[in-house]
């Protein structure tokens, strides 16, 4: 990985994240709207990050780690979650699956399971290798803690040159795509 970023918006305000992978590891930058985490940044050993695990995934899953690893989790989880940007253990698993919520016929699932998260990408066994979708499993931290999961699947793809479908009249692309116009 070269560089990740995130970016989010709330109600209450933005944040960002920025990795710029250098030869003596990553430097990050972090912005929030939380007064105690505002403007912070630092540097980190190389290591593997799960933001390039799904381009890894897409190019060649055969090459994708399995057993217990040390692993970046997301930016986008790093900065939901107000958690410090380090590694943490993880077990990494890649299995093949007959069918699922996600697709009828075979398809593949690797596992990230770092104990009190879980994420499950489910994807084409054969090139090139599309994600389904995604599942996501952690506890809520806030108040009473429970369970929460978010599930992500595929509708639908297009190929197109997306760069130019900025104009109201392509509005009915969202509606191709499943997503609905609003």
């Amino acid at each position: 990985m070269i560089k990740a970023t995130t970016s989010s918006q709330e109600w209450c305000g933005h944040t960002f994240m920025q990795l710029n992978q250098q030869d003596a590891g990553y430097q990050w930058t972090g912005y929030s709207y939380f007064e105690s985490e505002g403007d912070a940044k630092g540097v980190i050993k190389n290591f593997l990050t799960e933001d390039e695990l799904w381009t890894k995934l897409r190019l060649d899953p055969t090459q994708l780690p399995v057993g217990e690893i040390d692993l970046l989790p997301s930016t986008f989880y790093l900065r939901l979650r107000h958690q410090e940007v380090a590694p943490q253990k993880a077990t990494a698993t890649l299995s093949m699956l007959k069918a699922s919520a996600f697709a009828l016929e075979e398809h593949a699932a690797y596992v990230l399971d770092y104990g009190n998260r879980k994420l499950t990408i489910f994807f084409e066994s054969n090139t090139p290798n599309r994600i389904l979708g995604w599942e996501e499993t952690h506890m809520s931290g806030f108040g009473k803690a429970e369970e929460l999961t978010t599930k992500a699947k595929r509708i639908n793809t297009i190929r197109s040159k997306y760069w130019g479908k900025n104009a109201n009249a392509d509005r009915g692309i969202r509606e191709q795509l499943g997503l609905g116009v609003e």
